[in-house]
């Protein structure tokens, strides 16, 4: 089985390396990772992946990087030219993608062919520049057209609130609106998220794109290490929706007898069935310095009662800043009779999958989540449990969430505002037009994010 991973621009590039980085560092797991990598003699691994970046700087450090560190390294399907896409999206979209289409294709048809079982895509790219926003978009809508069938994660890199880029707002936008109209989930994962865990958590004064990748690869991977479902055990006994038959009467007969959570497919199929609901969110405990390490007590209590404050717009500390308190302003009462985002204490979740590794992962009750005021009412068995025995790291315990939730609404409404500001002065409009993006374009665009934050709204 193999996952191919497609690495996008700068960020993309960088994210993609830290993310392999902790999975090949997660010893306790051994074999599995063969969905991530190609094994071979002598325990070496070579990522499943494709390199792309416009200027071949990244890439060629990043390759470095790998091979230095002798547990794993890049293979040689990587793709790269002589000048970059200026942060311009159209650029991306539409000079350099159909220029590259074919050879990009071609590349990704032999690690593809490579995986005795095909298993889907997952695009690591930033969404505030030119090669991994608007080349990415494109190579994205090529990937649907060429492998209708695959299952196809973006991971996503939201650039800083106070501005990356000048037209970022732009990139974000045209990016989002056609993510969710090719992707089948986006993991967006933002800056200001990772620089906030590493000052708080990791006492890291001034974090640098390095540290906060290396957050970021490790909540990925916390959820796309192997791990095996189980049911929910709450204070009501175990819902017969999550039952998994595995030769137990039960469902679960203690660790490893669940049937095994099957990368992409099964994020897809349990948290973003539903084709208007793609965006994602990520989360994952503990988030503690190495220092304090052996001088914490780790609950899963605790663990898990932190992942559900994430789910709370109001109280997530990642998402406190003074705009927020401003741009998010309640509406009265909508249809269903909920308060609306900025005043209601629950917020509204499609579906949440935890991850559990560690001790007593098997038989953790998860009843906080089973909060019939977190997920609307269409919503069938929206919470789902995987495990693993093995630690991850030097952790006893931890855990991972995903989450398709309103907590997509904040930042994505934020870039809506912003990006109709400038765009009702045509401001760097004419950057755009010259690669041919026309002004219809931005308005389908427009749209398109307005019914993502309507459709979620309205949960």
């Amino acid at each position: 089985m193999g996952v191919v991973v497609v690495q996008l621009g700068q960020g993309g590039n960088q994210q993609g390396f830290s993310f392999f980085n902790a999975m090949a560092n997660s010893a306790p797991f051994g074999g599995p990772l063969e969905i991530f990598f190609h094994e071979g003699p002598s325990n070496t691994r070579t990522a499943r992946c494709v390199l792309i970046d416009m200027e071949p700087k990244v890439v060629a450090d990043v390759m470095n990087a790998a091979n230095a560190s002798k547990i794993w390294s890049y293979g040689r399907h990587y793709f790269t030219r002589n000048s970059g896409s200026g942060n311009n999206w159209a650029q991306g979209f539409y000079s350099h993608g159909p220029a590259c289409r074919v050879s990009l294709l071609e590349l990704i048809r032999l690690e593809v062919e490579a995986c005795d079982q095909f298993c889907g895509f997952l695009l690591m790219q930033s969404m505030a520049g030119g090669t991994g926003a608007g080349l990415g978009a494109y190579l994205l809508e090529a990937l649907r057209d060429e492998y209708p069938a695959a299952c196809v994660m973006s991971y996503c890199i939201w650039p800083f609130e106070t501005g990356e880029v000048v037209v970022q707002n732009y990139n974000v936008l045209l990016t989002l609106s056609h993510l969710h109209n090719h992707a089948d989930g986006i993991i967006a994962v933002k800056n200001d998220a990772l620089s906030s865990i590493c000052k708080r958590s990791l006492a890291i004064e001034k974090p640098s794109f390095t540290d906060m990748n290396k957050v970021g690869a490790q909540s990925l991977a916390s959820i796309l290490l192997p791990a095996y479902w189980r049911p929910v055990h709450t204070g009501k006994g175990c819902s017969s929706a999550t039952q998994l038959k595995s030769g137990s009467s039960t469902g679960w007969s203690g660790s490893g007898a669940g049937l095994s959570v099957r990368q992409l497919s099964d994020l897809v199929l349990n948290l973003c069935a539903h084709p208007g609901y793609r965006m994602l969110a990520l989360h994952s405990t503990p988030q503690i310095h190495a220092e304090t390490l052996d001088f914490t007590t780790l609950t899963w209590g605790s663990q898990l009662k932190h992942l559900k404050r994430m789910l709370t717009m109001r109280e997530n500390v990642l998402e406190k800043d003074s705009s927020q308190n401003k741009e998010s302003t309640s509406k009265s009462k909508n249809t269903q009779g909920h308060t609306a985002v900025g005043s209601r204490s629950v917020d509204r979740s499609v579906a949440n999958l935890l991850v559990l590794r560690g001790w007593g992962s098997e038989t953790v009750n998860v009843d906080m989540f089973n909060d019939l005021r977190m997920y609307p009412l269409w919503s069938v068995d929206p919470i789902k449990v995987a495990v693993h025995e093995a630690s991850y790291g030097n952790l006893a315990m931890s855990a991972g969430l995903l989450s398709n939730s309103q907590v997509a609404i904040l930042p994505a409404s934020r870039v809506l505002s912003r990006a109709y500001a400038m765009y009702s002065s045509r401001a760097y409009i004419h950057h755009y037009a010259e690669h041919g993006l026309e002004y219809s374009v931005f308005d389908a665009a427009f749209a398109s994010v307005e019914d993502i934050l309507a459709r979620y709204l309205a949960l």
